[in-house]
């Protein structure tokens, strides 16, 4: 694929990841990052469009506890009883990236 930069002149992309790509611009190779590298196709278009973020909603606040209701026995089996949840939720998270799933 050609490309043309402002700085090397034409060249061709010999390989690219996430993060770089390597250009021969006339037997000289460059390595880029590409979010820099301000490179465009042949039909003028950008080479490197970078990805939209996304915005992810904020979790909702725990919701306070007042302790003073409570005796330490009724606190221990709640901290327990969370304890577990949390615990079983990290299960499935693990299975869910084993499996591909999220």
């Amino acid at each position: 694929m050609k490309v043309t930069s402002k700085i090397f002149g034409t060249g061709t992309v010999i390989s690219q990841d996430a993060t770089t790509v390597k250009v021969d611009f006339n037997g000289e190779v460059k390595n880029l990052i590409l979010r820099f590298a301000n490179l465009t196709n042949e039909d003028g278009t950008n080479f490197y469009v970078e990805p939209k973020k996304v915005n992810r909603p904020k979790k909702a606040a725990l919701q306070k506890i007042d302790y003073s209701k409570y005796s330490d026995a009724e606190l221990i089996q709640m901290h327990n009883e969370l304890m577990g949840e949390l615990i079983e939720a990290k299960k499935e998270a693990r299975k869910d990236l084993k499996t591909g799933k999220r």
